[in-house]
């Protein structure tokens, strides 16, 4: 999957102030036209204003799986409409050339509709197309209360008031032990130690949700970037919808992935940053542990300095151990945490394309499951190959995993997306407007499967979007 830098020539449009790059944006001259009322400067209101109609439209969205064509009415009439509107708002934003901007009032204004519109949404709603947060109060609460989550599936447990409530009876799956690995599982208890409200849960995703904005700014910034391109994923409607509105806890691992990036980058200058990168990475890691890869292009960077390099690696040892291992002295350990997830990889089946297109022509699950490991394998050793940045390699590991996987949640690709405007992808951008179209599932919920003809419609853009990157990519390379 090809991608460019945002600002460069070869991406849809551009972002960047007029300034060089590397020094500072400042507003415009005396005499200039006031970028609120330049037609850039409407274009960026009227995609926060847009932004915000979508966030109001989740307060009235109400999803019902038992009435299938109530909820399909909801999503064709409601939803999806508004989510397109933000979508084809933000595209229309990228073909911008903004005039040249304050650095600190574009973060503040991004941050402030960024943090208002979930802010907005986490109050004004209950949990939105994902039931999975009443998992995450469950386990939280059992944590607060001293026992291990991992040791009995709901279903197993005497439903005592101090640990269950009406919460046991909307955890899905309660037959089935908890997956969330170790990093989760002390923020759910975090959270449930304050109070326990699904409200509370979401505002603590939220908070994590804001990092990452921040984050993407600092990065910017770094390279020389308009500061504009973090609004592609802080106004972009998918974080809202799985974020503050469903409350989806992969957040958490998103924020700290993009924390040990930051600091491998200024890991040669301090050792400390080293230390500490090697620290997130492990809790990013404690999340899903499908980004341990992304430690060789890491460990890549920093190869010719030992001492960082030791410092790095030591940092993650020790967070590993100190995440792990008091859950494996709890009784019981962690011995069915490992029996969940090896029942989610070998039998779950959502959304899925290169993986379902294999096993829907006959070939056998977990061979089809061995073959897509192997192609994403040949991806992120091209990607090494090809000795790309960390940040474009992370970005290409992370959305092969998702177009390879046999599950595709549409939150999975909040992964990816957060490396959206540091390095842009046009197949990637289309797929965060497609992925929603799974939803439709919610219409039938008794047959949790997309239709083939919906699969089509969501990801025939989006592999023809990829064609299109490497031709696009292969002619350039032999035109220098």
């Amino acid at each position: 999957m090809p991608e460019t830098t945002p600002g460069t020539p070869d991406t849809p449009g551009s972002l960047e102030s007029t300034s060089p790059p590397g020094t500072p944006d400042t507003p415009g001259s005396p005499g200039s036209p006031d970028p609120l009322t330049a037609w850039p400067g409407r274009c960026l209101l009227i995609a926060a204003a847009t932004f915000a109609i979508f966030c109001v439209s989740l307060a009235f969205l109400h999803i019902d799986p038992n009435y299938g064509p109530y909820t399909l009415k909801q999503l064709a009439f409601w939803f999806w409409p508004a989510y397109l509107v933000v979508w084809l708002s933000l595209t229309a934003l990228t073909r911008c050339r903004f005039p040249r901007l304050s650095t600190r009032q574009t973060a503040f204004v991004i941050l402030f509709v960024a943090a208002a519109a979930r802010l907005f949404t986490v109050a004004n709603t209950d949990p939105q197309l994902s039931d999975d947060i009443y998992r995450y109060m469950h386990d939280g609460i059992i944590l607060s209360a001293g026992q291990n989550p991992y040791a009995l599936a709901p279903s197993e447990m005497r439903p005592f008031d101090n640990v269950h409530g009406l919460i046991k009876f909307q955890v899905n799956n309660p037959d089935l032990v908890t997956i969330y690995q170790p990093t989760s599982q002390w923020v759910f208890a975090a959270a449930m130690s304050v109070g326990r409200s699904d409200k509370l849960m979401r505002a603590t995703f939220v908070l994590f949700d804001l990092a990452v904005i921040a984050m993407l700014m600092v990065k910017l910034r770094r390279e020389g970037l308009n500061v504009l391109w973090a609004a592609l994923y802080a106004w972009h409607p998918l974080p809202i919808t799985e974020i503050a509105a469903s409350g989806h806890q992969d957040i958490i691992g998103i924020a700290l992935m993009l924390a040990a990036l930051l600091l491998a980058e200024t890991a040669t200058q301090s050792r400390k940053h080293a230390l500490l990168a090697g620290i997130a990475l492990a809790m990013a890691v404690a999340v899903k542990p499908f980004v341990l890869p992304l430690a060789l292009p890491l460990a890549l960077a920093v190869r010719h300095d030992k001492r960082t390099l030791a410092a790095a690696v030591l940092g993650a040892l020790l967070a590993g151990i100190a995440l792990y291992l008091p859950f494996a002295m709890m009784p019981a350990g962690l011995t069915r945490l490992f029996e969940t997830s090896d029942t989610f990889v070998g039998n779950w089946l959502f959304n899925g394309s290169i993986h379902l297109l294999m096993v829907n022509v006959g070939v056998p699950f977990q061979i089809a499951h061995w073959l897509s490991l192997t192609l994403l394998t040949i991806t992120f050793i091209t990607c090494l190959c090809l000795r790309l940045d960390v940040w474009r390699t992370a970005c290409i590991f992370l959305f092969a995993s998702l177009l390879l996987s046999s599950t595709a949640y549409p939150w999975y690709l909040l992964w990816s997306l957060a490396f959206l405007p540091i390095r842009f992808s046009k197949s990637l951008w289309l797929y965060s407007l497609t992925t929603v179209l799974s939803y439709e599932v919610w219409s039938h919920a008794s047959n949790w499967e997309v239709p083939p003809w919906l699969a089509l419609t969501i990801y025939v853009p989006v592999f023809t979007a990829i064609v299109w990157e490497i031709v696009t990519a292969r002619r350039q390379a032999a035109s220098e």
